[in-house]
């Protein structure tokens, strides 16, 4: 926004000096390239980081009673994405176009894309384990040497039934099944996992 301002206003000031102007179309053109990459960037550091680390922090909060999980969201989301927006819209203001060419000849783009990727998926990841609630009710043995399948699991690794249902789901995912279906037939694998025990 602040570039688009930046070069509205140098149009406005040629025009009025009765100057050569930027063309109007290249404006919109400008409008239009911009979409592209900084939607990118502004939707893997606040859509698939910031807002995944603010939804974990409130739920595990809210899960305990917590009533100030869901304002924790609220704060953690909204608050770093206004400063951002405003600084954003200044900064792109007072460097007009030279900021797409020192990013782009920076690589700082590609760079802040892929950390915040990195960070999302490592949210991602720590919920995984942290927020999977199952356990497995299978035993083997007899008498008092019976030992719990969940037990063997958790001595191979702990969180190891949240991974593995988190890469079906991702696996699903990736055949194009709607995340609607996943959220319906995990509520029916967890009622009839509990009637099973």
């Amino acid at each position: 926004s602040g570039i688009t301002v930046s070069l509205e206003e140098e149009r406005a000031k040629a025009l009025n000096a009765g100057e050569d102007a930027i063309d109007a179309s290249m404006i919109q053109n400008t409008k239009i390239g911009l979409m592209g990459p900084l939607s990118g960037v502004g939707d893997a550091i606040f859509l698939t980081t910031i807002r995944v680390v603010a939804a974990g922090i409130a739920v595990s909060m809210a899960a305990e009673g917590n009533p100030l999980g869901p304002i924790l969201f609220l704060l953690i989301f909204n608050v770093p994405q206004y400063i951002l927006r405003v600084w954003g819209i200044v900064k792109g203001y007072e460097l007009g176009v030279g900021l797409l060419d020192a990013a782009s000849e920076s690589g700082i783009m590609d760079k802040l894309i892929k950390g915040a990727g990195i960070v999302g998926m490592m949210v991602v990841g720590s919920m995984t384990c942290s927020m999977f609630w199952a356990t497995l009710a299978v035993s083997f043995g007899s008498g008092e040497e019976v030992t719990m399948l969940q037990d063997v699991l958790d001595g191979i690794m702990p969180g190891m039934l949240g991974l593995g249902c988190m890469g079906i789901y991702y696996w699903l995912l990736g055949k194009k099944i709607h995340p609607s279906f996943l959220i319906l037939g995990t509520m029916l694998v967890g009622v009839i996992g509990v009637y099973l025990g």
